[in-house]
């Protein structure tokens, strides 16, 4: 989530933005008297402060005694508003010394229903305070103005987006479903309007149809920006065929539903991507399901897309150069190895970053081999040794296993041994 001081706000202030600086150092001051007070810290139309244990000595308006002490009232009001307008933006605002002001998200909530089956509903949207030091008494609450907490309750985290090429009986139904649980549908029957949505706004959940031909422009477009990797999505193919093997390098959906597939299937999987997003936004950075054929060009095409990944992920530059060597060498073994090059046999990747770590996970659909003494080998210097003497006997070498040990912090593979996981510490070790 961007994050922006009250200073820097200054440029869409107009004159008041002058005073930036000393409005923020002005609130800040009388938030931190309002709280050694013991008083609740208010702040006109946008909500108050409180810590525990307070002695119910009543509010302090910090906005006026800001004001007073920079002897400017509409710069107070002209920040206070800025600040309004960034949060309900999505964006995090920093109060200099003080704390983060930022909108989270409570999870969804699961509703029984009389007969038995489930509905999820919408999570609802707040604004928490950060403070930048441990306040006594414990967590700063936050209750907004009656009118922000008005606009919360519409927030954008609250929508589903369908992408349809038309608005049938299908999807009205799935409409009417989610509606009932109190979330606010969109639906898009053209690629580019639901683009425009996303640049613009977060969903919580997408369905999409993989009948628009240019329905891998929407999925790069969700799941490569930070802003959407973590919004579950959905793609339902029109037969088993078009999600067995892609014609080309494609990005897959968290969850994939071929037809035909059952009505109450598909709620359940959706109701599922919601609860699981709701666990892991909070530790995935990016996420993103890459299917492709087993092909020179293709291996090629995911090559690069992983390294362009990896260029953003915050790893330096030596890293990058490691992981996308052991990254290739897993993708290049998955097609010699395990599919044989066998163009009918996809490769499955998944590519995950957290604040920690870049894992990529490479899965064939060959029948897999003996890794353990290969790894065990690999670590050892009498790796390349090893390599030769299997390579004398036609048999498959060790020395790939040996360069991504080298190039990644950890390497582990399935008990089949066809799915390859590399791990990279975005820190190096100490």
């Amino acid at each position: 989530m961007a994050e922006i001081t009250l200073a820097e706000l200054s440029k869409s202030m107009g004159p008041a933005g002058e005073k930036a600086a000393q409005v923020a150092e002005a609130l800040g001051t009388a938030i931190r008297a309002a709280f050694s007070a013991k008083k609740d810290a208010k702040v006109p139309g946008l909500g108050s402060l409180s810590i525990p244990g307070g002695n119910g000595a009543g509010a302090a308006d910090v906005a006026a005694e800001a004001a007073f002490a920079v002897g400017d009232p509409a710069s107070v009001k002209a920040a206070i508003d800025a600040v309004r307008k960034e949060l309900l933006a999505g964006k995090r605002v920093k109060l200099e010394g003080l704390g983060v002001f930022e909108i989270g998200k409570d999870k969804p909530e699961i509703e029984r229903q009389p007969k038995g089956h489930r509905l999820i509903k919408p999570a609802g949207a707040a604004i928490k305070f950060i403070p930048e030091q441990p306040v006594a008494g414990g967590r700063v609450a936050f209750s907004p103005a009656d009118d922000l907490r008005q606009k919360l309750e519409s927030f954008k985290g609250s929508s589903i987006m369908l992408v349809v090429p038309e608005r049938d009986f299908f999807t009205k139904t799935l409409e009417y479903y989610f509606q009932s649980a109190g979330w606010s549908i969109e639906t898009f029957t053209k690629v580019n309007d639901a683009l425009q949505k996303i640049e613009s706004g977060q969903a919580y959940l997408v369905i999409l149809d993989a009948l628009f031909e240019d329905y891998q422009k929407f999925c790069y477009a969700l799941k490569v920006r930070r802003e959407t990797t973590n919004t579950p999505l959905i793609i339902l193919y029109p037969s088993e065929k078009a999600w067995g093997v892609m014609p080309v390098v494609s990005i897959v959906g968290d969850e994939n539903l071929p037809q035909p597939f059952e009505f109450r299937q598909l709620l359940d999987t959706a109701d599922a991507e919601i609860m699981r997003s709701a666990e892991e936004e909070l530790i995935f950075l990016q996420q993103i399901n890459i299917h492709l054929p087993t092909d020179e060009p293709s291996i090629e095409k995911v090559i690069d897309t992983v390294h362009k990944l990896l260029e953003s992920s915050g790893l330096n530059e030596e890293g990058q150069v490691a992981m996308s060597a052991a990254f290739r060498e897993a993708v290049v073994n998955a097609a010699q190895h395990g599919n044989k090059y066998k163009r009918d046999r996809k490769i499955e990747v998944q590519y995950l970053l957290d604040s920690e770590k870049i894992t990529a996970v490479v899965k064939d659909q060959g029948n897999g081999f003996d890794h353990g003494k290969f790894v065990k080998s690999g670590s050892t210097r009498d790796a390349i040794t090893a390599a030769r003497e299997r390579h004398q006997q036609g048999r498959m070498g060790g020395l790939g296993i040996m360069l991504m040990l080298r190039c990644c912090d950890r390497l582990e593979y399935n008990e089949k041994g066809n799915q390859l996981t590399l791990t990279k510490n975005l820190k190096p070790s100490e």
